[in-house]
């Protein structure tokens, strides 16, 4: 079975369907009578359309001498028959049905009704195969029933509780088939054989029930042992044994109540495992959804089907339309069994839920409108009235779910935003980490492995694939473990995916603008301004000279930048040590730089880095010259690791106590500062009375801004530290 779980299911469906067809034959083709009767209100029997008299009221056959052949209560008229009398009353009962099918079958024989009619009676032979509508859907909820446990057995042969729902399911389409047949019966019909066909529907209406009650005790959990559950079912079979031998005074009554009972456990059980599974969501979507089924089935068939046969009354519908409520609920407990996409079952919930809460509305209206305006106004009034009292709080219902839905949109955009115009690829993954822990707030993030996004573990885990190549993720228990990842999460993360995806394809489409447009205007730079100052430059005196030379240098470094050009570090501090001594010539100050030893070809930086060192040394430069009144300046160089670390000291006057205080820095210092902070590197001063120490730091790799514990922050500003 669970090699070929195809093949076994569709030749237990071929028998399973070829039985129905038996008896649905069979029953197609049983005698009927030409008179019909059937229950009318206020406790009355209606034959061939007009009131006859109370259901207990005579009924006289009479043969053509004119003498009484069998008398009968018109309740027995109909072809339904209920033993609920003694065992002498209920083989009395029958006889008369073997009585009325003979005289049937007798010429002259005519049928003396209360109400004074006098008609003519007799059997009425089937004329080729005819099944009443009921019987119809008799047969369908059965056969469907039946292949629905079937198909469970075959997918989960081993499990117990796929074995009770199978026969749960088959016994249903036994009491289907019973039923078929006492439908198309008449009085025409043997007792004998009503009385066998009554109380076939009676056990298998007891498997069932032992079934569905012994499902809810071990489903989801195990609540109830298996030797409760034999027991269970030694005294349903006693029972049923007990009303097939009509052991004792109203069987079939002590069989309807004890089926009540059951669905009362089955209801307490049901409650039971809702507690259990309170701390589980997928047990407890599992619980809501056949739990909602169940009250809207069991309910609704006791009410309309149990209560008034206890009453003494007529059921309000008849048997096989009772029966499509189990059925509904049936394939309920069928996707919940399977397990099939238990992450929507809580949404189902609501939705059956709320179509249920709609059509008692319209019942109740109905109802209401029928008792005030003496049964004559119609549907389409308790339609309308429903409409005007719930179509607007329907629409500001739903205008609070669109406010919520526009909520989260908002939320997907921001966070899309936030991952795709990340600077850095490590922030692009934390922001796109973020966004989903916001999105769908999950106890837990790991990483796992998949190709498109898709629900695994029956709604525990959202995997999503990440739209920046790496790793995926793995979301564990939507809403911090309150409920399953839904087909709605499902595709909200495929739409933020999506969206990622898109806005990532975007920038890059932007960026590559960008650099395109940098391109031609360094290009305009090198071509035209620079072919100008070269120009200059053998035109220029001495002192103009060296202020081109740098221009130009300038003009070269910002055109490395634009284009995405890498310079050495030796290159870089060869040209800086060049350009400092210079300036230092030239204001009559010694300078000690020595020339490092180092190999630093393989150390290559990018456009901010060349920029952040090429300010630093020309604003320290700068410094000095103007403000320190120095004679000599050192500098030492050490690029050892991943840092670049720079010793500037001069024999100065010291930098003013405002100053260090951070309350008159210029523009060049801090100018200097946000160029540090923006490739992750930091600059710390002290200054006295003989002279200032600056110390500047900075990474070698990759650029990145650093955070505030990585700044070395202690001065007034945040960002630089002082001491004095």
């Amino acid at each position: 079975m669970r090699h070929r779980p195809t093949t076994i299911f569709s030749l237990l469906a071929v028998a399973g369907l070829v039985l129905t067809a038996f008896f649905g034959g069979l029953a197609g083709t049983l005698p009927g009578a030409n008179i019909q009767a059937r229950h009318g209100s206020s406790g009355s029997v209606v034959v061939n359309g007009i009131v006859a008299g109370a259901r207990e009221q005579p009924a006289r056959f009479v043969d053509k001498t004119g003498q009484v052949r069998l008398e009968l209560s018109l309740r027995e008229l109909i072809g339904e028959l209920e033993a609920r009398g003694t065992p002498t009353d209920n083989a009395a009962l029958f006889a008369r049905r073997d009585q009325s099918s003979t005289l049937l079958t007798e010429a002259g024989i005519t049928l003396q009704l209360p109400d004074g009619r006098i008609l003519p009676v007799f059997a009425v032979p089937s004329s080729g195969f005819h099944l009443q509508p009921d019987s119809w859907v008799a047969l369908g909820v059965g056969f469907l029933s039946l292949i629905g446990g079937l198909w469970v057995l075959v997918l989960r042969p081993r499990e117990l509780t796929a074995q009770l729902f199978a026969i749960s399911g088959a016994s249903l389409w036994a009491a289907s088939l019973t039923i078929a047949l006492v439908i198309q019966s008449s009085i025409a019909t043997p007792g004998w054989g009503m009385q066998y066909l009554l109380q076939a529907n009676h056990i298998s209406a007891l498997v069932f029930g032992w079934a569905l009650v012994s499902i809810f005790g071990v489903y989801p959990l195990p609540i109830v042992s298996r030797t409760a559950v034999g027991l269970l079912a030694v005294f349903l079979i006693g029972l049923g044994l007990a009303g097939l031998f009509d052991a004792w005074a109203d069987v079939f009554g002590i069989q309807v109540i004890a089926l009540i009972a059951i669905v009362a456990l089955t209801f307490v059980l049901v409650l039971v495992q809702a507690w259990k599974s309170r701390k589980d969501p997928v047990h407890r979507a599992s619980v809501a959804w056949v739990g909602t089924a169940l009250l809207l089935s069991a309910g609704l068939f006791t009410a309309v089907n149990f209560i008034p046969i206890l009453m003494g009354s007529p059921p309000l519908v008849g048997d096989a339309i009772a029966m499509t409520a189990f059925l509904l609920f049936y394939f309920a407990l069928a996707i919940a069994i399977t397990r099939y996409r238990m992450f929507d079952l809580g949404n189902w919930t609501v939705h059956v839920v709320r179509a249920v809460i709609v059509l008692l509305l319209i019942l109740v209206a109905d109802m209401a409108l029928v008792y005030w305006a003496g049964e004559q106004w119609t549907l389409s009034f308790a339609v309308l009235l429903v409409a005007l009292a719930w179509m607007p709080v329907r629409g500001r219902l739903m205008r609070l779910a669109e406010r919520r839905r526009d909520r989260d949109n908002m939320r997907l955009i921001r966070g899309a935003n936030q991952v795709a115009f990340a600077i850095q690829p490590s922030e692009q993954t934390a922001h796109w980490r973020d966004a989903l822990a916001a999105q769908f707030d999950p106890l837990e993030i790991s990483g796992t492995r998949t190709e498109v996004a898709e629900i695994r573990d029956d709604g525990r885990i959202l995997a999503i694939p990440s739209p920046l190549g790496g790793d995926a993720l793995a979301l564990s228990y939507a809403g911090k473990g309150s409920r399953l990842f839904d087909s709605n999460d499902l595709e909200m993360a495929k739409a933020i995916h999506r969206l990622v995806e898109e806005m990532i394809a975007a920038r890059r489409a932007y960026d590559q603008g960008v650099r395109e447009e940098r391109t031609r205007i360094a290009r305009d730079l090198h071509d035209d301004v620079g072919a100008r100052l070269l120009t200059g430059l053998h035109m220029a005196d001495q002192r103009l000279r060296p202020t081109l030379q740098a221009a130009m240098s300038d003009i070269r470094a910002i055109v490395s930048g634009m284009t995405g050009e890498q310079v050495s570090l030796e290159r870089l501090l060869s040209e800086v040590r060049h350009e400092t001594a210079r300036r230092l010539e030239a204001a009559e100050i010694h300078l000690d730089w020595p020339i490092s030893e180092e190999d630093d070809d393989e150390r290559l930086l990018d456009y901010r880095q060349n920029k952040a060192i090429t300010s630093a040394f020309r604003e320290v430069v700068s410094n000095v010259i103007r403000h320190a009144r120095a004679t000599s300046m050192t500098v030492r160089i050490t690029a050892g690791g991943d840092r670049l670390q720079a010793l500037v000291l001069d024999n100065g006057d010291g930098m003013p106590e405002a100053a260090l205080a951070g309350e008159t820095q210029g523009f060049g210092l801090r100018n200097l500062r946000r160029r540090l902070v923006d490739v992750g590197g930091r600059i710390d001063i002290q200054s006295s009375s003989g002279g200032t120490e600056i110390r500047l730091s900075m990474p070698l790799g990759l650029a990145t801004a650093p955070s505030t514990s990585e700044q070395g922050v202690t001065g007034p500003k945040g960002d630089l530290s002082w001491t004095a």
